[in-house]
């Protein structure tokens, strides 16, 4: 089971407060600007250690996205190989010259959309659950190794140590991965908010069961200053096919 979730969002900023809702926000400030733009949460299939077929699918999925009049993409978390899988250790790749953010690149430019992914990240000797975002024009605006490492994906991943905002078309965007939104006290997405971020995206892979109940996590999730943190979805094929919701 695949899918594109769109939504559409209109951003009110202002000049002490910014503030992301799926409405119109009123603030006790008085210059605002408002901004509309559409995002498409991809749902796909990622099959663990093959990034062929991981990248050929996303860079299809981006185009759907693309057709459907989206502004930003977000793919899921380690979109190329698979969540906390050991290929990561001899087939990351590095950023922005390897093979998996480059078609990020091209697929972001030739579609005119930006782009937001999850991605297993090269750089010497150690690798990252990272993630990037890159502008409509092929430009990596932002570049996120993940920080709350959960304890399973510790042999894999190094600790990345820190966050960044970058301001868009579409306002100031903060970007986590999966459960660095969720850490003690909701800690990073605290210092984004200080960090004057609109709006946290988040690529994300949570393994729950098939049976889960899906109304108890709601795929956007209010945190401090009224932010609404996006999560990608994805199905994964481990042992069974599982819905990936998160952290």
């Amino acid at each position: 089971m695949t899918g594109i979730f769109l939504l559409s969002f209109f951003l009110s900023c202002n000049k002490k407060v910014k503030t992301i809702n799926t409405e119109n926000i009123v603030e006790n400030t008085s210059k605002k600007t408002q901004i509309k733009f559409k995002l498409a949460l991809v749902q796909m299939l990622v099959e663990e250690g093959n990034r062929s077929n991981n990248l050929t699918h996303a860079k299809e999925m981006i185009r759907d996205a693309a057709e459907n009049g989206t502004d930003l993409v977000l793919l899921p978390e380690l979109m190329d190989l698979g969540w906390a899988h050991p290929s990561a250790l001899t087939s990351a790749t590095t950023i922005p010259q390897g093979e998996t953010c480059q078609m990020l690149i091209d697929a972001a430019k030739s579609n005119k959309v930006y782009v937001c992914s999850g991605l297993a990240e090269k750089d010497g000797d150690k690798v990252y659950n990272s993630a990037v975002l890159i502008s409509s024009k092929g430009k990596v605006l932002m570049h996120h190794r993940k920080i709350n490492i959960l304890d399973i994906a510790q042999q894999y991943y190094s600790v990345g140590h820190s966050l960044h905002v970058c301001e868009t078309k579409f306002g100031t965007i903060g970007l986590l991965i999966c459960a660095d939104a969720f850490a003690v006290q909701r800690v990073l997405s605290q210092a984004l908010g200080y960090m004057e971020a609109d709006i946290i995206i988040s690529p994300t892979s949570w393994a729950l069961p098939t049976d889960w109940d899906t109304s108890k996590l709601p795929t956007a999730r209010e945190i401090w200053y009224n932010h609404y943190v996006p999560i990608a979805k994805k199905l994964v094929c481990i042992l069974q096919v599982v819905v990936m919701l998160g952290g």
